[in-house]
């Protein structure tokens, strides 16, 4: 795992471009367990900029098409 200093936290208006996505979609992902996994830190939602890469990657795993379609 990468040292703290080493994996910024991102802000959801930060996350929610980089996934093409509205923030409320993050909020509700957050709501139902799905989406990249966020933290909470003092009053607001973060996420590591390693689980939004994380995500990025698991999603082009689980939803590339082959060639074949």
């Amino acid at each position: 795992m990468p040292k703290p200093q080493d994996d910024p936290l991102l802000r959801p208006e930060e996350v929610a471009p980089l996934l093409n996505v509205a923030r409320g979609t993050l909020y509700r992902w957050r709501h139902h367990g799905e989406g990249p996994t966020s933290i909470r830190v003092g009053g607001g939602v973060r996420y590591r900029k390693s689980d939004v890469d994380a995500y990025i990657v698991k999603q082009a795993e689980t939803t590339a098409r082959g060639d074949d379609v």
